[in-house]
């Protein structure tokens, strides 16, 4: 059984504009190359520029996740945190390849990350090691999960969504 469960398919106008100016950037330069006497350095601000937007449209166009928090209710579990686990799965296609999944009970603070306090939480995210599983490109607000697994701290950053911040404040993060 599920408490929570959603698909955050990506929507982002801003990814999808980045990727097209840059990519037609980037073919401009390569194209004009041709009459400009050294044209080795608009070929390679032509290449990079064609690699920002291939990397910015499979980081935030082609991903889409699926996020659960799911029961696992064993006998003699009394305490909330233990009965459910958080889990994200990777949806590509028809395929789907569950990516994290951690107990409730290792998770240490759920944040929401907003501009104001960006810089703080940024600070304490470097000595963490980072996943990020955001599908919004230059997003203001976002989910930061910090958990502790095999001692070593983990964050994790998802997009906001009021649901799942209800869901972890219920369950008393």
């Amino acid at each position: 059984m599920y408490l929570y469960k959603k698909i955050i398919k990506p929507k982002n106008t801003a990814a999808k504009v980045t990727s097209l100016l840059t990519l037609l950037s980037g073919a401009f330069l390569w194209i004009s190359s041709g009459i400009i006497p050294f044209p080795a350095i608009p070929q390679a601000c032509a290449v990079i520029l064609i690699a920002v937007s291939i990397y910015v449209a499979s980081a935030y166009l082609l991903h889409e996740y699926s996020y659960e928090i799911a029961d696992n209710y064993k006998d003699g579990e009394t305490d909330k945190k233990d009965r459910y686990d958080f889990i994200i799965t990777e949806l590509k296609g028809n395929r789907s390849v569950k990516v994290c999944h951690i107990e409730m009970s290792d998770l240490t603070a759920v944040k929401e990350i907003t501009p104001q306090n960006a810089k703080e939480t940024r600070a304490a995210r470097k000595k963490m090691r980072r996943y990020s599983y955001n599908t919004q490109f230059a997003a203001s607000r976002r989910i930061e999960i910090q958990a502790r697994v095999c001692d070593e701290e983990i964050s994790i950053l998802l997009p906001y969504d009021d649901e799942l911040i209800s869901v972890f404040k219920n369950l008393g993060f």
